[in-house]
């Protein structure tokens, strides 16, 4: 319980802080976008791809479950890129997560990873 409150950063009782009060063990934030390989994929899509993005729904609720995930979902519109925001402590394990995207482990879709620094939520402190 105590690593979820630090994940969410509600509880910094009894951990040594820096001088701008940031814990070292909190977790880093990253963005994953998920490029699509045409305009209007989620209109055009092909049954290989629908069974792919089935895996890749059932990957990303295994990611929320375990409070790993923050948030996800596509843009609409024309242009149906894929955002999700997730927590890992380093680049390495961020690109083992995405590695595990049965989406961009296929080929569906092209992934990016880039570090995200996660400065306002609704709710938060």
């Amino acid at each position: 319980m105590e690593e979820d409150c630090l994940l969410n950063g509600n509880d910094r009782r009894g951990v040594d802080q820096d001088r701008a009060g940031n814990d070292p063990r909190r977790m880093v934030e990253w963005i994953y976008f998920l490029h699509p390989p045409r305009d209007n994929f989620a209109a055009t899509m092909t049954d290989q791809e629908r069974t792919a993005f089935a895996a890749h729904a059932q990957w990303l609720g295994r990611l929320l479950a375990d409070g790993v995930l923050i948030l996800a979902g596509p843009t609409l519109g024309p242009v149906n890129t894929g955002i999700g925001i997730f927590e890992a402590p380093d680049e390495e394990t961020a690109r083992a997560i995405i590695a595990e995207d049965p989406v961009a482990r296929g080929g569906f879709a092209r992934a990016e990873l880039r570090p995200y620094q996660l400065g306002f939520l609704r709710g938060r402190d």
